[in-house]
């Protein structure tokens, strides 16, 4: 995936994380990816949710991310 995807993607994920956490009263968004997908892996760091580990899921390991209601979206660099 290009440079320029993976920004849009992060872009787009933050819009919508800020949006669910505004409009919702979770606390907490997860993800999953497989870890060999490097593009998603990336798009889940751009988004600052913070990786959990690996974890069996449907007799697959996938990596489990998570960002919290408190996180910030743009931490300093």
């Amino acid at each position: 995936m290009a440079i320029e995807a993976v920004e849009r993607e992060s872009i787009v994920g933050k819009t919508l994380i800020a949006s669910a956490f505004a409009t919702t009263d979770i606390e907490a968004i997860y993800g999953m990816v497989k870890p060999q997908n490097k593009a998603s892996v990336r798009v889940m760091e751009k988004i600052n949710m913070t990786c959990l580990g690996l974890q069996v899921f449907r007799s697959e390991q996938d990596l489990f991310d998570r960002i919290d209601s408190t996180s910030l979206l743009d931490p300093p660099s």
